[in-house]
């Protein structure tokens, strides 16, 4: 099992993404990477140039990088709008790997996050720098991933199916 990172700072969810996923593809990265990731995905900060409602990255920008970061790693980077809860389980189970970003709300907090599904454990998806723990890995049941599923905000959910 890849010895996955947890996100530096409250913002860099989508170059945490990107850096864990080249680590599940056996790639030996460190955390010594992460500033040319968070440069290249253009992560903004509350003190950014993006406006206060814009901090981290855009979907865009993820994509760019990671195609860029992955092109000689990955067999292929599928990327797919609002993607199916079922896709998502058939391609974990097939062996590959998720970029899943996704817009959360939870009682009257909310947000975008970029997140990494590694692959299922137990039947539980196991869920690299989930947005609502401290823990760099949980593991979600079903019913949690097709609530993040769910939101149709900020042309979310997306996906990033990799595979090896």
């Amino acid at each position: 099992m890849a010895n996955y990172v947890k996100q530096p700072n409250p913002y860099s969810c989508g170059p945490t993404a990107i850096l864990n996923a080249l680590k599940w593809a056996g790639l030996d990265v460190t955390l010594q990477q992460f500033p040319l990731l968070e440069y290249s995905c253009r992560t903004s900060g509350p003190d950014g140039d993006k406006e206060d409602d814009e901090i981290g990255i855009l979907d865009h920008d993820f994509d760019r990088v990671l195609r860029w970061s992955g092109k000689r790693i990955f067999k292929k980077i599928k990327r797919k709008k609002y993607p199916t809860f079922k896709e998502i389980k058939k391609h974990l189970q097939k062996g590959g790997s998720i970029c899943l970003g996704y817009y959360w709300i939870e009682g009257k907090q909310s947000g975008g996050h970029y997140a990494f599904l590694s692959g299922i454990k137990n039947g539980l998806i196991e869920v690299i720098n989930d947005h609502s723990v401290d823990d760099k890995i949980n593991l979600r049941t079903d019913k949690t991933i097709r609530k993040w599923m769910k939101s149709k905000k900020i042309d979310a959910p997306i996906a990033w199916f990799l595979t090896n």
